[in-house]
């Protein structure tokens, strides 16, 4: 399944087993907006399983009465948003592939559920990915968004910007496996060094590189700059590209080189991924009225504005006809673009804004 629209939900896959070319799975997802949901579909790693039991909606008692989620308005029904279903896998190790529980209204897909299969990684502990903030449930959020909006293959090239320990690397190496790769930089030699040791020491074509960028907060005594270094991989190196909680702490000077340096190493065709905080009229006005986590409203130029004048780089947001003329003039398309909750909106994706745009 393939779109560039999605409906946000929030939800759990509770179990999937594989049993004798069976995959039996069973949670409850639930859309935002309330609306209903057309159906379930059932994925392992890219391929779509025959499903020949489904039951849903079926009542979810126990979601009405525990779901703690204040995003969630009260007048979603939490009552009957459970699901079951059964599907054959047929010559597929579906116990070693990604499985991906895909709902749909009509063609368009919802927040996907997934279930990492087990292997031979360890575990990265939540103090490793608090190091970037998030927490690992971030890491899967995300590969779904890479599945779902920008068509991951597990044969891509993929390119994480600003890798940190390895909180999105951690999911993908479950989904890449030996046939794609990986490559990450990240300007914290510590972190690197733990995403070497549990990501790169089982997965050799996971690549992990320090950059000694200068960064007030993570990086003070970098000695390259990042409006002027060079990505360290070729040109059109990669199909897929994703920046996570990067251009939120950058310039306009830095964010446009990053762009042309995207430009330069994504193959046409490529899809990048990246979130940021778009300055929208009603990002803006919930600002004004101080609904917004973060209070992005100090001018630092003409593009962009931060929200703590001693702290720069701690949040900064965007003019979103210049941040997407600079993809556009970098030679990218818009494919989809998704609100996020930061500013106090109602519906959203996630938590940054959420953008995938195509290399021309």
């Amino acid at each position: 399944m393939s779109s560039h629209a999605i409906v946000p939900a929030v939800g759990q896959l509770d179990f999937a087993s594989v049993d004798d070319g069976l995959v039996h799975a069973a949670g409850w997802i639930l859309p935002r907006d309330g609306e209903p949901l057309d159906g379930v579909d059932l994925f392992a790693d890219d391929r779509k399983l025959d499903v020949h039991h489904i039951r849903y909606p079926l009542p979810s008692p126990d979601v009405a009465e525990n779901l703690a989620d204040p995003t969630i308005g009260s007048s979603v029904r939490r009552d009957e948003c459970r699901f079951a279903m059964v599907a054959s896998c047929g010559d597929l190790d579906a116990a070693a592939s990604l499985l991906r529980v895909q709902a749909r209204r009509g063609d368009v897909p919802a927040s996907p559920l997934l279930r990492l299969p087990s292997g031979d990684l360890a575990p990265l502990t939540e103090e490793d990915a608090d190091v970037v903030g998030g927490g690992l449930a971030v890491g899967t959020e995300f590969l779904g968004y890479f599945l779902t909006l920008a068509d991951l293959a597990p044969t891509d090239r993929v390119l994480d910007v600003g890798c940190g320990v390895g909180r999105m690397a951690w999911p993908l190496a479950h989904y890449l496996r030996d046939r794609g790769a990986y490559a990450g930089f990240d300007i914290m030699p510590d972190a690197i060094e733990r995403a070497r040791t549990v990501i790169g020491a089982r997965r050799p074509h996971f690549r992990f590189d320090v950059v000694d960028l200068h960064n007030d907060m993570y990086n003070a005594g970098g000695t390259l700059d990042a409006r002027t270094f060079a990505f360290p991989y070729d040109d059109r190196a990669f199909e897929f590209a994703f920046l996570t909680s990067v251009l939120t702490h950058l310039g306009s000077p830095e964010t446009r080189h990053y762009i042309d340096e995207l430009a330069r190493v994504v193959a046409p065709g490529g899809r990048v991924l990246a979130t940021a905080f778009l300055l929208t009229g009603d990002a803006r006005a919930k600002i004004a009225a101080g609904e917004s986590l973060r209070d992005i409203r100090h001018p630092r130029d003409e593009t962009c504005w931060i929200a703590d004048p001693d702290d720069p780089e701690l949040a900064v947001g965007y003019d979103p006809a210049a941040f997407l003329g600079w993809f556009e003039a970098a030679g990218f398309r818009l494919r989809s673009q998704h609100p996020g909750m930061w500013c106090g909106r109602d519906m959203f994706l996630s938590f940054q804004d959420v953008l995938v745009f195509e290399r021309l």
